[in-house]
């Protein structure tokens, strides 16, 4: 039983699309995941298996292989435990495979299947948008930061129960609107922004910066006269 579910890593502020692999086959019962992860993602095994228990689903007794492709991308954070809980329950065909590939995940369990907020949101996001995801399964107290995220739709969750009913029939669940991000948007829809500035990549990259971990900067212009 094979799986394969979208997530993010995250290395400063360049964000890598991950894919977890799950395998499930017969044979004495272990649980390894690999592809560089550190200890936050191994440790992510005891929160998984409590919280699968804990929503009333069985934790299979044999052999899981995760696999955190590419491997050779050292990966970090809590924010793996929902993407390899998702590929575990999708190899054991209590997700239906189809609808969790039109999904990336991103979220930290708790051992009761509560979803709890994760660090680095909104680059992770960003990058998943760059490679071409559109949709993605957060928690809910990173939903108002991800939703400033053009041409991206999230599915804020609370809890990994809300993962399985969403994904059963995810047509009938609509995608997260910021009532305070729309009235942004049309108070400033005629406002210029940095998609107006041709070039200057430079400097609109060290705004990006600054902006994502709330830096103050001074720009000093130089006026050349010839």
């Amino acid at each position: 039983m094979y799986s394969k579910i979208k997530t993010a890593s995250l290395y400063g502020l360049q964000p890598d699309l991950i894919y977890v692999e799950t395998d499930i086959s017969l044979g004495l019962p272990v649980w390894n995941i690999v592809g560089l992860p550190d200890l936050s993602v191994r440790e992510a095994k005891d929160r998984i298996r409590a919280a699968i228990s804990n929503i009333g689903c069985t934790f299979p007794a044999k052999r899981i292989i995760v696999n955190l492709s590419p491997a050779g991308i050292r990966k970090e954070g809590t924010h793996f435990d929902l993407p390899i809980a998702v590929g575990v329950l999708s190899a054991l065909d209590v997700i239906k495979k189809e609808n969790a590939q039109k999904f990336a995940f991103l979220g930290e369990l708790s051992l009761d299947g509560s979803i709890h907020a994760i660090q680095g949101a909104l680059p992770l996001a960003i990058g998943l948008r760059e490679q071409g995801v559109k949709k993605i399964i957060l928690p809910i107290k990173n939903a108002d930061e991800i939703s400033l995220v053009d041409h991206l739709t999230i599915y804020p969750v609370k809890h990994l129960k809300e993962v399985l009913e969403l994904l059963s029939d995810f047509k009938l669940v609509q995608p997260y609107c910021s009532n305070k991000d729309i009235k942004r948007r049309d108070k400033h829809s005629n406002s210029a922004d940095f998609s107006d500035v041709s070039g200057q990549e430079a400097a609109k990259r060290i705004f990006q910066i600054a902006a994502a971990a709330a830096h103050d900067f001074l720009m000093l212009f130089s006026l050349l006269m010839v």
